[in-house]
């Protein structure tokens, strides 16, 4: 079977995977508001650079997500980060 992840990455603008793991920055502002913007960081690329602001969807009712939650980033054709999920618990 053939790894499907090597030609993914080739894919992604910029040479980024088009969806990568990560979690919410903990040294940026957390979000206060769904109008905040989220700074992630990608463990894969830089524990020191965060990638952001990126914009992030209210998916668990007024749950907002907290530093080191985990999360799923994408990248848009011009290469701008994109927070596509994010783990929490629906309140």
């Amino acid at each position: 079977m053939p790894n499907v992840t090597q030609g993914l990455r080739a894919a992604g603008p910029f040479g980024h995977p088009p969806i990568v793991a990560g979690y919410v920055s903990r040294s940026r502002p957390v979000p206060r508001s769904f109008d905040d913007p989220l700074w992630v960081v990608v463990p894969s690329h830089s524990v020191e650079r965060a990638y952001g602001p990126c914009a992030w969807p209210a998916i668990h009712g007024n749950t907002i997500p907290t530093q080191g939650t985990p999360v799923w980033l994408g990248f848009d054709t011009d290469g701008f980060p994109i927070v596509l999920s994010w783990t929490g618990t629906h309140s």
